[in-house]
């Protein structure tokens, strides 16, 4: 028999793994072992890692940013703690339960910044909670219930009023619209990124996501990770995004400015059948020089310029409200601009809470039940 010559093997068949290059295994070996490792650490993430709640305040494509609905955090004020909630709509206010409103009650919405919105306190001690008791205590059997939503927020500014007014407000039917914003449209004027629209560089759009925004989403993994390595990402509010104020007096077209998104608003609310209320705003910033006390409460630098920018929107609250055909409720004449009514530059404190209560009640109302426009 003649000897069988082996058939020739080609250079790119497998030589087996007793003939392959070490390095070959040993890649493939650490590669099998780090994809095992990433699976088993994913897997025990996903077991062990308690879902997180959603942010409060998240941005929003129309009305720049918006609270998520039916959200309770417990806070603390003091020695004591209190829930903070928002209802199915995302505003403070546990009486606006539906879209539509019964025909046997009034909605009034409230709108402002972070003095209106008062999160630092539970609801019932806000200006907008103890309205609503208020009117409630002075209803008749036969009379209107009374229903309260606080819309404001943190760093909220004309523009974004009028999102919130036109998308958020409007849809559920308000009686009555209480706006009270002033320091913020100061602050937005004398802000770098203001410009003749008013809202600046304050898009109400998202950034783009990012590869890591991404990944984060579908792996629970490199959640933990960028949780434990990286600092919380900024949270800017509207006003925030306008950047730091600049060494400058607001530019003569912001006035115009603020009148047009009044006249905006004015309008959505005649052609919603809804009474609007404007409201001036008390400060810390007035003529007078401010006391030891209260320099420790007002925010560094100079502030000549945005008191003086304050007074100026106050008054053009004041010429707005007969020329737009809203009612004017003079809160800074009206409210003692000191320490027992304000916390800081424009955050209220309980009493000051109370006192603005009680104006508005007597000013709108008459201290009498709620009523419905026939």
């Amino acid at each position: 028999m003649e000897d069988q010559v082996p058939p020739e093997v080609p250079a790119s068949a497998d030589p087996g793994p007793y003939k392959r290059a070490r390095w070959k295994v040993r890649l493939a070996l650490t590669s099998f072992l780090l994809a095992l490792v990433l699976v088993t650490a994913e897997g025990i993430a996903r077991v062990t890692a308690r879902p997180e709640p959603p942010p409060l305040w998240h941005d929003h494509p129309l009305c720049w940013r918006v609270q998520t609905p039916d959200r309770r955090i417990e806070k603390r004020e003091g020695e004591g703690v209190y829930n903070y909630e928002t209802n199915h709509f995302g505003f403070r206010g546990k009486t606006v339960d539906a879209p539509k409103r019964p025909k046997d009650s009034v909605r009034i919405f409230f709108l402002g910044d972070e003095a209106t919105l008062a999160a630092e306190l539970p609801e019932d001690a806000t200006f907008a909670g103890l309205v609503q008791s208020k009117l409630e205590t002075r209803r008749a059997p036969d009379d209107y219930h009374v229903e309260v939503a606080n819309a404001a927020g943190p760093g909220f500014y004309a523009p974004v009023h009028h999102a919130t007014l036109v998308h958020r407000i409007l849809p559920l039917q308000p009686d009555v619209v209480i706006l009270m914003s002033v320091a913020n449209e100061a602050k937005a004027a004398l802000a770098e990124g203001f410009d003749e629209r008013g809202d600046g560089e304050a898009s109400p759009f998202a950034p783009t996501p990012r590869f890591m925004d991404w990944l984060c989403s579908v792996s629970e993994l490199a959640s933990v990770i960028r949780k434990r390595s990286e600092p919380p990402p900024p949270d800017p509010t509207p006003l925030d995004r306008l950047g730091k104020l600049a060494d400058r007096d607001p530019p003569p077209w912001s006035v115009p400015a603020f009148k047009r998104w009044l006249r905006l608003i004015a309008a959505a609310c005649k052609d919603a059948r809804a009474d609007l209320v404007l409201c001036t705003q008390p400060t810390l910033y007035r003529n007078e020089t401010p006391t030891t006390d209260e320099e420790a409460r007002l925010p560094a630098g100079p502030r000549d310029r945005l008191r003086k920018t304050i007074a100026l929107y106050n008054e053009e609250i004041r010429s707005a409200a007969p020329r737009e055909g809203a009612r004017l409720v003079d809160l800074a004449a009206r409210v003692g601009c000191d320490l027992s009514n304000l916390k800081d530059e424009v955050r209220l404190t309980r009493k000051g809470h109370g006192t603005i209560a009680e104006i508005l009640v007597q000013e709108i109302w008459q201290d009498k039940a709620a009523t419905r426009r026939p």
